[in-house]
């Protein structure tokens, strides 16, 4: 009997010290985070609108941050469309343990975003579109994912294989970035919403995906099979490691929708062009009439002078020769009858 009471005491005792290591558990992980938070402010440009200072309480007073309902662990960081600056460093965003939404869209973010922050454990909202992000997609990213919004970036390099095994996706939005290589064969049964559009993708879309409309894959130029137009019949079918080579002919929907992404500079060197040689079949049109001017001009000059040449002068010639004649005729009939006249005498 004495046993079993030392044994419940000695429980009850593990109890209350165990409730009582409790807050000071909880507030050394709020501690923990509000440093990470801290340091990703201080790396980050943000124009003095975050308020985040040590003096402030986390949970009620800090933008953008939502805590646990005990106010122990930071489980959401929302800040859209307030112009954050620069890269997010590692060890700081990834620290947050307890972190389910991370929504950083519509900002000026740059560099790579790091494994850390797309691994934590417990992510499931990734909003991260209209940055400037470059670099490949993380490779290891959460598998409790439910959201993922890479758009409108600057993600290059292959869809990571890795996706096929987020067996909790609904949402994958990688469209308008650069990214390269086949599809992987996503065979996620949960998967709702897919947009990979814009990019540089080849290959045929596989199986599993081809249940997505058009506009999920439209604007990638060598890719193809339904729900695009079919492929050529030697395409192999895309694997992950081998990369397909260049489709040889584009379809006519393709080519339509690569003429709508013809950049300003090639716009603009069309209409120079146009112009250039505009002006040149001007110019060469006012050089034809000027030279046939100068002809029928040069022609007219030639004929007032062979008109001279052949008429006036011979006719001046001639009645000169004429009153040459006519002079000897008068001088002769004048010197014969003084001759005779003399003689007589």
């Amino acid at each position: 009997m004495n046993q079993i009471k030392l044994r419940c005491s000695s429980y009850m005792l593990l109890l209350l010290l165990f409730s009582l290591c409790l807050p000071y558990k909880a507030a050394a992980y709020l501690s923990s985070e509000r440093r990470a938070l801290l340091a990703f402010s201080a790396a980050i440009h943000h124009g003095n609108k975050l308020n985040w200072r040590l003096g402030t309480p986390t949970c009620s007073s800090w933008i953008g941050v939502t805590c646990t309902a005990d106010g122990t662990r930071v489980v959401a960081v929302r800040l859209p469309g307030i112009r954050l600056l620069g890269n997010i460093p590692k060890n700081t965003l990834g620290r947050l343990g307890a972190l389910q939404v991370l929504s950083l869209r519509s900002n000026e973010l740059t560099g790579t975003l790091p494994s850390d922050v797309a691994s934590l454990p417990s992510l499931r909202f990734l909003f991260l579109q209209h940055n400037n992000f470059s670099g490949h997609v993380p490779s290891s990213l959460s598998s409790s994912l439910n959201t993922i919004d890479l758009s409108s970036n600057g993600f290059s390099g292959e869809i990571p294989a890795g996706i096929s095994n987020l067996s909790r996706l609904i949402t994958l939005n990688l469209e308008n970035n650069f990214l390269s290589g086949p599809i992987p064969d996503l065979r996620l049964p949960r998967l709702k919403h897919l947009n990979v559009s814009s990019n540089n993708l080849n290959g045929s879309v596989p199986f599993s995906l081809q249940r997505f409309p058009k506009i999920s894959f439209i604007g990638n130029l060598q890719l193809c099979g339904p729900p695009l137009p079919q492929c050529p019949a030697l395409l192999p079918s895309p694997s992950p490691t081998s990369p397909l080579p260049p489709l040889p002919s584009l379809t006519l929907e393709h080519k339509k929708s690569s003429s709508k992404r013809f950049t300003a500079g090639a716009i603009v060197a069309i209409l120079v062009g146009v112009l250039a040689l505009f002006f040149l079949i001007v110019i060469t049109l006012l050089l034809c009439i000027f030279q046939r001017e100068d002809r029928q001009s040069s022609e007219k000059t030639k004929r007032k002078v062979s008109g001279v040449g052949r008429g006036e002068k011979p006719q001046e010639e001639y009645s000169s020769g004429v009153q040459r004649g006519e002079q000897n005729k008068l001088f002769f009939s004048t010197v014969v009858p003084i001759t005779l006249t003399w003689r007589t005498f």
